[in-house]
């Protein structure tokens, strides 16, 4: 498959021959603009936000003139990991989208961990002296 896009930090042409059996090869990064906690808040925007960049510099310019804070940088390999099965299944009848904590789990089988891709800790519930 050809995944083809264009750097919106300078504009350059980007391309890749992609296949199931190893990542692409190449320097380019993704950014993850949305952390996890936010993702699901605005799916449309979250998705529009996971762009592809010829190196730091790039994703740094970009940042610069949207406005924009660093969200996650991925190099193409650990971007080819979260996209090898996330949509595992997705054609078939019956096909229910990962609940956020299964989507966790998933995120945490393609070596992505840390804050920008956890949900927060749940607030602790009263106990029941704190009831009264």
């Amino acid at each position: 498959m050809l995944v083809a896009s264009t750097c919106p930090g300078c504009e350059r042409a980007l391309a890749w021959r992609v296949n199931s059996d190893r990542p692409p090869t190449g320097n380019e990064l993704a950014h993850f603009l949305v952390p996890v906690r936010r993702m699901w808040d605005d799916v449309v925007h979250t998705c529009a936000n996971q762009r592809l960049f010829c190196d730091r510099g790039c994703i740094d310019r970009w940042l610069t003139q949207t406005g924009n804070e660093l969200g996650s940088v991925l190099d193409l390999a650990s971007l080819w990991r979260l996209a090898s099965h996330w949509y595992d299944g997705r054609l078939e009848r019956g096909y229910q989208r990962r609940d956020p904590q299964l989507a966790i789990e998933y995120f945490r089988t393609a070596g992505l961990s840390g804050g920008f891709w956890e949900l927060p800790e749940p607030a602790p519930r009263p106990s029941s002296q704190e009831w009264k």
